[in-house]
């Protein structure tokens, strides 16, 4: 969120700026390429919204979101940072109870899952790079075409000029809509970062005033507990269930397996 947002951020800007220069000094020379820029601006469009939001019933049913695989690569990732951190954290439980293949096969699965994302976000932008490459060869020929049709009212010196900044603009095109798509996706951070902090339920507050005991406890060294419920998170079983119990000053309680008082 710190360094790609703001750096997809300013590459988009950067090559679409240099996309709609280009353009410009197009038109600037040959003022026909005004009606091949519609139907070219439409091919791109689409590709770029197809890349972005796939999945359309009538084109292909079997892609999916590119927004929505790029969130889906950053779950599966999480789960496997959290679960290689929870195994380096329980490595002595791990290899006391000789458990070490089953976490390791457990690894080896989650990273296979989380790659499933990441292959299908490949895929997406290798098949958007094919269909940008055919709408700037088509932009290429169209002012190919121009140039030599015009080649006695156009100096050659600027119909060169235009001709290698169409050649960039096949470029600009691609990483223009790559970029526009990576912010979208690098936004998934900010998404993360916002749920973590609003909608996790946060813990109860270190201290309660309306509970909080008197300067001078313990006065007595006894310790009252009146049917207690306790479970380790909501919609698990109780552990403790309707438990009371009364520890009177200077008596030595063993707690194990049965309550002894």
């Amino acid at each position: 969120m710190d360094n790609r947002v703001s750096d997809s951020y300013r590459m988009f800007l950067q090559t679409f700026t240099m996309i709609i220069a280009t353009l410009c000094l197009i038109i600037v020379t040959f003022y026909w390429f005004i009606l091949a820029l519609l139907p070219l601006a439409c091919l791109f469009m689409w590709a770029a919204k197809f890349y972005r939001a796939t999945g359309t019933p009538l084109i292909s049913p079997f892609l999916t979101l590119a927004r929505e695989v790029k969130r889906l690569d950053a779950i599966l990732r999480s789960h496997v940072y959290s679960h290689f951190g929870e195994s380096l954290t329980g490595l002595t439980t791990i290899r006391a109870y000789s458990k070490q293949a089953e976490f390791t096969a457990t690894n080896e699965q989650a990273i296979d899952v989380m790659n499933r994302a990441y292959f299908i976000t490949i895929i997406n932008q290798r098949w958007l790079g094919v269909r940008l490459d055919f709408v700037g060869f088509i932009l290429i020929f169209v002012v190919s075409c121009l140039v030599v049709t015009q080649r006695f009212s156009v100096p050659p010196a600027i119909s060169g000029l235009v001709l290698s900044y169409c050649i960039q603009v096949v470029s600009n095109m691609g990483q223009t809509t790559r970029q526009f798509a990576e912010l979208e996706n690098n936004m998934n951070s900010t998404e993360r970062v916002h749920y973590y902090a609003t909608g996790i339920e946060n813990e109860a507050p270190y201290e309660i005033p309306e509970r909080k005991p008197a300067p001078t406890w313990p006065e007595h060294g006894e310790i009252v507990m009146r049917d207690v419920y306790l479970n380790y998170r909501p919609n698990l079983p109780y552990v403790l269930k309707g438990l009371s119990l009364h520890i009177r000053g200077g008596e030595r309680i063993g707690i194990g397996t049965v309550l002894v008082r």
